[in-house]
């Protein structure tokens, strides 16, 4: 397995998360974005 030569690691602040939505924000380098995860979640209650 090889890696890459510039390996990179940032840490990210989570600020919030709606489960219903499956979306949240976090700040990643001083700025606040949006992020989904809906490939994650089950719409279904099993």
């Amino acid at each position: 397995m090889f890696l890459p030569g510039d390996l990179e690691c940032k840490l990210a602040r989570i600020q919030w998360v709606t489960a219903e939505k499956a979306e949240g924000g976090w700040v990643l380098d001083g700025r606040e974005e949006m992020f989904g995860y809906s490939s994650f979640v089950n719409y279904f209650r099993i």
